[in-house]
């Protein structure tokens, strides 16, 4: 049963839920929940639900954490909520600089702008000489950041979960997926938008040129960012960034399955039975048919 939990309040008996869908995103963009309900008779328009109420999902043993209201539609006998895990306020655009500042007072600056808690694992807390947020939302500044220095920005229950990917990717795959456990349109792929290289740089003042060039296994294209950059160790950390998040989506799989709460984005699974495509893999997103009691997990390979 798909539990609905509305400012606080438990309205799953008053209700009937025609369809629930949840995306849960290891990083990179706010976790979702679309939730349309029957409403001929037109209740939730009475009820007047805004942008920023606070849901909760429940079913079985997940939870969505807290959702932020960010949409409300109706149409032809419907009603259909939109809801996301980031506060609304973490989403508009800002304008500010930081000087002389380590990456997690980053962090903690922005929690508390956005009434939220942090947590960090397996990151190096790298210091910056200046770092600026030009008309970026919070997410995207956090997002940006982290691809930079090869971690993922998570905002999941009321906290920032900032992580290294390296870090996630070393831990112990433990459930084992096999043919038997998925719907027979699974898929495989070997991506060919590979870069052979990535390269950062910025030309300082008096002609200081600070540049790095980060090179891969893989043959394919090369990108380029102009930065601030502080130190060619900036440089080097960051060209690197740039393309381990392009290239870790070599080989990526599409695995629908019967609802299944045991495996969230973040986790490792192993791939087994599939042939030249076995191995352990890193879920990047999963997506959660509460009604329909199905499941669609998204991954890449890390071995």
């Amino acid at each position: 049963m798909t539990q609905l939990i509305y400012e606080g309040k438990d309205i799953t008996k008053d209700i009937s839920i025609k369809s629930c869908v949840l995306h849960d995103y290891a990083g990179g963009g706010a976790d979702d929940v679309r939730i349309t309900f029957p409403d001929s008779d037109k209740l939730w328009g009475k009820w007047n639900p805004e942008r920023g109420d606070i849901l909760e999902v429940k079913t079985g043993n997940y939870s969505t954490g807290l959702m932020y209201v960010d949409g409300v539609s109706q149409c032809a006998g419907t009603f259909t909520l939109n809801a996301i895990s980031t506060p609304l306020s973490a989403k508009k655009p800002k304008n500010r600089i930081w000087r002389n500042i380590k990456f997690t007072q980053i962090i903690s600056d922005i929690a508390d702008a956005n009434g939220l808690t942090y947590e960090v694992y397996g990151i190096t807390d790298y210091a910056y000489t200046v770092i600026s947020q030009m008309n970026q939302s919070d997410l995207d500044f956090l997002n940006m950041i982290c691809i930079r220095e090869g971690y993922s920005c998570k905002i999941s229950d009321g906290k920032i979960i900032i992580f290294s990917e390296e870090y996630m990717e070393r831990k112990t795959a433990k459930p084992i997926i096999t043919p038997n456990d998925v719907f027979q349109n699974y898929e495989f792929t070997k991506s060919d938008n590979l870069f052979s290289s990535f390269t950062v740089r910025y030309a300082a003042p008096f002609g200081n040129l600070i540049t790095y060039t980060a090179r891969s296994i893989y043959a394919g294209g090369s990108g380029l960012e102009i930065e601030y950059l502080n130190s060619i160790a900036e440089a080097e950390r960051w060209a690197n960034g740039y393309l381990r998040n392009i290239n870790k989506y070599a080989v990526t799989t599409y695995l629908p399955m019967k609802f299944i709460t045991d495996i969230s984005a973040g986790s490792l699974i192993n791939i087994k039975e599939f042939g030249t495509f076995d191995g352990k893999y890193y879920v990047y997103k999963v997506s959660l048919d509460t009604v329909n009691n199905k499941s669609y997990v998204y991954a890449r390979q890390v071995d």
